[in-house]
């Protein structure tokens, strides 16, 4: 994001009131304002905004049934649409967070984040940075800084999950109930993370992510 450069942002969420709550923050904000900005209250409306502007940043509801992000991430990263994600949910949910993260969502905010931290969040992003709220830092810090790593842009967003439980120690079973897969579905994953990651042996993705981590 470029000193002076306009840009889009969309404002996605189910709630008017929302919408037009982010939208006081963009307007306050000196480097913010500048900002195009789109408006949607359905996951379609806002695939069709993100389709069209190619935005810097979409603020995304995450309230299922009514909006489900994850799903919209999904479509964009399938379609290989030009836009940075931030997740807006209502309540944390670990589960949530690490898809986002394997979906390579940039940012991850609960509505309960001050203005100043929206706003935050809203410049980091649009300038191509990752940004998650400061709550969740401590305990996602080693998860973050593993799914940042370049090196896992071969692998598939499926793959990345799996990954990141393999990163909390979850064993096959474990993962296979997470996902509601077979075991043997997991290990097939496991086996091509390590042909991408040109890794060799049972132990070496969890010897990969400890040296990641170190």
């Amino acid at each position: 994001m470029a000193k002076n450069t306009p840009f889009n942002i969309v404002l996605a969420d189910s709630l008017a009131i929302v919408r037009h709550g982010a939208m006081q923050i963009i307007e306050s904000d000196p480097a913010l304002r500048r900002a195009l900005v789109a408006m949607a209250k359905d996951r379609q409306q806002a695939l069709e905004a993100i389709r069209a502007l190619k935005p810097c940043v979409a603020l995304l509801d995450h309230s299922p049934p009514q909006f489900d992000a994850l799903a919209l991430a999904r479509t964009v990263h399938k379609e290989k649409l030009s836009a940075n994600l931030i997740l807006f949910p209502t309540r944390h949910s670990e589960q949530t967070y690490r898809e986002a993260r394997a979906l390579g969502v940039k940012g991850y905010m609960l509505k309960d984040s001050s203005p100043v931290e929206i706003a935050e969040g809203l410049r980091a992003v649009a300038a191509g940075k990752n940004y998650f709220n400061r709550t969740l830092l401590p305990q996602n810090s080693a998860q973050q800084q593993l799914m940042d790593d370049p090196r896992l842009s071969v692998l598939t967003p499926t793959e990345r999950q799996v990954l990141n439980l393999i990163a909390q120690y979850a064993t096959v079973r474990e993962i296979a109930n997470e996902f509601q897969i077979s075991q043997r579905t997991v290990e097939t994953h496991c086996h091509n993370m390590r042909q991408k990651l040109n890794l060799r042996g049972t132990n070496s993705l969890l010897r990969f992510i400890r040296q990641d981590q170190e």
